[in-house]
């Protein structure tokens, strides 16, 4: 019961640390490989950079034990942002505040590891770090 309470507040905590764009709390959180995931470090910052006003909401659905110490959470996932214009990118629906809002969801497996302090250690399936931004939200 304690390590599922520790996992959702790991799994929060991500989600306010992607809210404020904190590359480093987001690396906090995260175990090698994935902390030293340069590709990884790359999608962070280029979402950081192409959205603003982030807001993700990631929800476990279900905790997997795979080892003593290491379980697989299935994470279904919505991020919502308003986006910068850049080049060679569609520009998405203006919003109803003339913004350019956009919606992204998706579902993911985190692998998790450590009792006390568990840390991601990869993330398979549609990567909330890294979404296609290319979904425009409706109004």
């Amino acid at each position: 019961m304690q390590w599922t309470a520790r996992i959702d507040r790991a799994i929060m905590e991500l989600q306010t640390q992607l809210a404020k764009c904190d590359r480093r709390g987001i690396v906090s959180l995260l175990a090698p490989p994935l902390s030293e995931d340069q590709t990884f470090a790359r999608n962070v910052d280029a979402l950081c950079e192409r959205a603003s006003a982030i807001r993700p909401e990631l929800t476990v659905e279900r905790l997997w034990l795979k080892t003593a110490d290491t379980v697989r959470a299935d994470v279904q996932w919505t991020l919502r942002a308003t986006l910068a214009s850049t080049a060679g990118t569609p520009t998405p629906t203006p919003d109803r505040q003339g913004g350019t809002s956009t919606m992204v969801m998706g579902t993911a497996h985190f692998t998790l590891v450590g009792k006390e302090s568990p840390r991601v250690t990869a993330i398979d399936g549609d990567n909330p770090f890294a979404p296609q931004l290319d979904q425009s939200l409706l109004p």
